[in-house]
This record gives structure tokens, C-alpha cells and sequence, in this order.
């Protein structure tokens, strides 16, 4: 049987981006969409992670800053008082991120495997 070869790399592809952004998932799998390509090996993705179960809601860890932002103790989070962070447990964005289709390091993406 031939050898498969990788899909080629296109906006709106469906890949597996290697979770790199908290010590406690590293190298869990989660789904992402190709967004841009930026070469033959690297894409900018926007990754959906599994809601709180991945990041809970975050807490208040330091005051108010001027304009009424809050800072939360979660990354991919900010927000204003009283409102929920936009966005938040529904997808965040990879700016670059390499294709790894055979270590599968955190912080890159595969395709997924074809049964």
C-alpha cells in the first residue's frame, strides 16, 4: 500500500493543534481551524478547546485598572466588570504555529488520521 501523504494546508481545513498553554494540559489534542497559511509548514489557527473543562472561568486576581478592565488569573482572558469575557472557553488564536505531523509537540498542529 502507498505511502499517504499530508493534505495540503488551506483556509477552513480542520487540524489538530498539540495544546503548549497551561502545564496541565500540555500535549492534550484539541480541534482548530486553519485560519491563514502562512508557508507550506505553518499556519495561523483558531483553536477550540473543551469550554471550562479546559480553562475554568477565571477569578479576579488583581483590581480594577483605570478604564474598569478587569485581570484574571486564565491567559486568554480579560474583560470589564459585570460582563463575561468575550470570547472566553470558545476558541483563542495560535498567530504561528508549525506542522508536526509525526512528534506531535505542543504548540503545533496535525491533520487529523484518515482510518
Amino acid at each position: 500500500m502507498a505511502k499517504q501523504t499530508s493534505p495540503k494546508l488551506a483556509v477552513g481545513r480542520i487540524v489538530l493543534y498539540v495544546l503548549n498553554e497551561s502545564e496541565e494540559l500540555r500535549g492534550e489534542i484539541r480541534p482548530a481551524i486553519v485560519t491563514r497559511v502562512n508557508n507550506a509548514t505553518s499556519a495561523q489557527l483558531t483553536v477550540f478547546p473543551d469550554g471550562a473543562n479546559d480553562f475554568p472561568l477565571p477569578r479576579k486576581v488583581q483590581p480594577l485598572l483605570p478604564d474598569g478592565t478587569v485581570v484574571f488569573d486564565n491567559p486568554f482572558v480579560t474583560g470589564k466588570v459585570g460582563v463575561r469575557p468575550p470570547g472566553h472557553n470558545l476558541s483563542f488564536a495560535v498567530s504561528s504555529a508549525a506542522l508536526d505531523q509525526d512528534d506531535k509537540k505542543p504548540g503545533t498542529f496535525h491533520f487529523p488520521e484518515i482510518d
